[in-house]
């Protein structure tokens, strides 16, 4: 009974989407850390 185009979720799905949610937020997070800590003047690897 799915209705609406939906279809149920696998928990592997979203597992693979946490995931990517809290590296992207992990990401974020350092770059900022490393924002902080380089001088303004150097340029920040990428």
């Amino acid at each position: 009974m799915i209705k609406n185009g939906m279809r149920p979720i696998h928990p592997g799905e979203i597992l693979r989407v946490q995931t990517a949610f809290d590296l992207k937020l992990a990401e974020a997070e350092v770059g900022a850390q490393i924002m902080r800590e380089v001088p303004q003047r150097e340029p920040v690897a990428v």
